[in-house]
């Protein structure tokens, strides 16, 4: 037998941990020492791959003993040399090291080696897909390196000036005064505010995502820029995609390198810095433009900058910068591992009876607060999973494409979901000693079973808002026919006692010859209300009785209709006056002829007076209590309207407004057949098939706000764009 053959046979003879680890340290890592709360960590930075590791000191000191000829007892018994109340098991720093092998910071010379790494670099790449998968409303795309770009950037006198301590404390200044403009003024603001499907429907979507884009674009630059300005890299940005919305992302892992932890914060915040100064600069822009696409755009821009930066970026239970600053404040590193890992240990205790092996790297005091920041950050990924589908389902079903929004909503859950259940199996089929506790998992069984059963029978609500008005049951509108002014009764007496007159002259005066021609065949009057029907305009509150006239309408047209009367009520007795004397002077040789020439003249009058009564005279539908019109209010005047004649205000049967003009379809008022009361709701149109009759509805009324009214939807749901919510509302 050879010597390498007896030497490999020595070697398989051998007990593992007893063996060399055939791994050594790589020796282009660049190494910083960065303190947290008093106790060195070592920052690794893999200037290769560009990945940056966090070790504590005893993880550091294992990669610095791995040289290829240690064993596993060999690093442990120098480890325990150097750290004697370390208590670190064989299992702990095989673990450890099979970890840094996976990151890349130990190299072996043995062959086989770059496949290995091949299918680590496979499974990395799997498991980043199924991550992938799992969050469709967070997708994040390979980058590139900025690194030239940001040098050019910082270059430039304006760039760098945004960070100056003067410039910071300026811009800080400039973003309180906005918001003390916004606090003074809410209720303006809140009034100028569009509605939700406005706001959030087409065009308005398409530059709402526009500019949360070039808004992110922005903010990314930001923290790119603060890290080269102390001295740091930045060697990938890429494309986010954030709830379907196009962003930046830049990773500025370098600056775990730097010593000072302001700088690390700083760092962090810059993004924000930056959105808050658009967002200042929004709200001043909004409140000093009118209606129109820049106005929009400011408000774009506020919004995406205020309520990302809110819900996200500085929100420290998502993994963004507000959770690194805080991570760097506390100067607690690798938070949100550490408190995952320690939720888990917990639940495995508590809920399934086993118990963790212990971990010399976790943290031995303020354990419950670690658990209680996972619990927190775990409830809020739910509640923004839920929140961001609700907003996808109700911007979506105005178009019919809700299912988009809930197919998005299960398949994020399904993926949490999957996470839960996979992470619990690994827990159960991980190799132990000691069994699982029976009455530890019949509670939690019981307990899963509670929420699954409550989850499925307990009714959530769901509600709707719409704005609505109250008006009494079977009121009936009365609105104008035509275009005219509202006669006055006293002015309407005159006119008819002026046309009385001449019809009685007219009778008096008029020859009459057989059957055919007579004076009662000229009224002048036929079909027009008297003066004793149309004493007073109704006012608010009066009875009314079905058939009463209200009111009294009159054009042009019917000044010259009247007119017009009066010349061929003239005609006509003159015709008749000729026609006695051709008679009396036995002259009438074609009596036919008058006839048809008299009758002619006498249609044109019934035709005239006929006109005068159809759509002019207003007549009450239904007997009730009259209810005034809606008060248009009075409109503002400058100094180009005081050559202009002003329009009436209040409503049309006011005093002040006699004889005033109103609108063909003009509400002139309302009759309410009795006490009884109804709401009219405007729902939006993607709300409107959610509704059904029966379905109770809950109201306030302003004037009213501490009480609720409740009530059921009772009749005709009108059809798509049937009806349009009054401008009051």
């Amino acid at each position: 037998m050879s010597t390498d053959g007896r030497s490999a046979a020595a070697d398989g003879m051998v007990a593992s941990n007893e063996r060399p680890i055939p791994l050594m340290r790589r020796a282009d890592l660049k190494i910083a020492r960065i303190d947290y709360l008093g106790v060195g960590y070592q920052v690794i930075k893999d200037p290769v791959a560009l990945k940056y590791h966090r070790l504590q000191v005893e993880q550091y000191r294992i990669l610095e003993l791995l040289n290829g000829e240690r064993s596993l007892e060999q690093v442990r018994d120098d480890l325990k040399k150097e750290f004697p109340t370390l208590q670190v098991t064989l299992g702990d720093i095989q673990q450890l090291i099979t970890d840094l092998h996976k990151k890349g910071l130990v190299i072996s010379n043995r062959p086989g080696q770059g496949a290995a790494v091949v299918r680590e670099r496979r499974r990395a790449r799997n498991e980043k897909i199924k991550q992938t998968l799992m969050s469709l409303l967070y997708l994040r795309l390979p980058g590139w390196d900025p690194e030239k770009t940001l040098r050019w950037m910082y270059s430039l006198a304006p760039i760098r000036a945004i960070f100056h301590p003067t410039v910071v404390t300026l811009c800080l200044l400039f973003v309180v005064s906005s918001w003390l403009v916004l606090g003074a003024n809410l209720e303006e603001f809140h009034r100028r505010l569009p509605g939700f499907q406005s706001f959030f429907g087409w065009p308005n979507l398409i530059y709402l995502w526009v500019t949360l884009g070039v808004a992110k674009i922005i903010h990314e630059f930001g923290h790119g820029l603060s890290c080269h300005h102390f001295g740091g890299e930045c060697h990938e940005m890429g494309i986010m995609l954030l709830v379907f919305s196009p962003c930046l992302y830049c990773d500025v892992t370098d600056s775990w390198m730097m010593k000072n932890k302001w700088h690390r914060i700083i760092i962090g915040a810059a993004g924000m810095y930056i959105e808050v100064i658009l967002s200042a600069a929004a709200i001043y822009v909004w409140w000093l433009t009118k209606p129109g696409l820049l106005n929009y755009l400011a408000l774009n821009t506020f919004f995406v900058t205020t309520i990302t930066t809110v819900i996200f970026n500085a929100n420290p239970l998502m993994r963004f910068d507000g959770y690194y600053m805080m991570s760097d404040f506390l100067e607690i590193p690798n938070l949100r591992n550490k408190s995952d890992k320690l939720l888990r240990d917990a639940f495995s205790w508590y809920c399934l009876g086993i118990e963790s092996r212990p971990d010399p790297f976790m943290p031995e005091t303020g354990r419950a607060w670690f658990v209680l920041y996972a619990i927190a950050a775990w409830c809020y990924r739910w509640v923004i999973l839920v929140s961001i589908s609700l907003f996808l389902y109700t911007v979506l079903k105005p178009y019919d494409l809700q299912s988009i929004g809930i197919m998005l909503m299960f398949s994020s859950m399904a993926g949490i979901v999957f996470s839960m259940i996979r992470n619990t199996w690994q827990i159960i089929s991980a190799p132990r000693i000691e069994p699982m506790s029976k009455p530890k998992i019949a509670v939690s069984l019981a307990l899963v079973a509670a929420v699954g059963w409550i989850a499925f029978s307990v009714q959530i609500p769901w509600h709707h808002e719409a704005p609505l008005y109250l008006e009494p049951k079977g009121v009936k509108v009365v609105t104008a026919d035509l275009t005219g002014r509202i006669v006055p009764p006293q002015e309407y007496e005159q006119q008819y006692n002026d046309l009385l007159a001449l019809q009685e002259y007219i009778q008096e005066n008029t020859w009459e010859f057989g059957q055919e021609i007579h004076a009662k065949q000229i009224s002048l009057l036929e079909g027009m209300p008297t003066p004793a029907e149309y004493r007073q305009l109704p006012q608010n509150g009066d009875v009314v009785t079905e058939g009463q006239v209200l009111a009294v309408l009159e054009d042009q047209a019917d000044i010259d209709a009247r007119d017009q009367i009066r010349r061929l009520a003239a005609a006509w007795l003159a015709r008749t006056n000729e026609a006695r004397r051709y008679h009396e002077q036995l002259l009438l040789m074609d009596r036919a002829e008058t006839i048809a020439e008299l009758t002619a003249l006498q249609e044109q009058i019934r035709a005239l007076v006929r006109r005068r009564v159809t759509g002019h005279v207003v007549r009450a539908p239904i007997t009730g209590t009259s209810v005034a019109a809606p008060r248009i209010p009075e409109q503002e005047r400058d100094e180009l309207d005081a050559v202009r004649l002003a329009h009436w205000h209040g409503t049309p049967f006011d005093s002040r407004n006699t004889g005033c003009v109103v609108e063909a379809g003009q509400e002139l008022m309302s009759i309410a057949p009795d006490d009884q009361l109804q709401a009219i709701l405007f729902v939006e149109q993607g709300d409107r098939d959610d509704l059904k009759d029966d379905t109770e509805i809950e109201m306030k009324i302003d004037h009213l706000p501490d009480v609720t009214y409740v009530s059921r939807i009772n009749g005709r749901i009108s059809a798509i764009g049937d009806l349009v919510a009054p401008e009051s509302l």
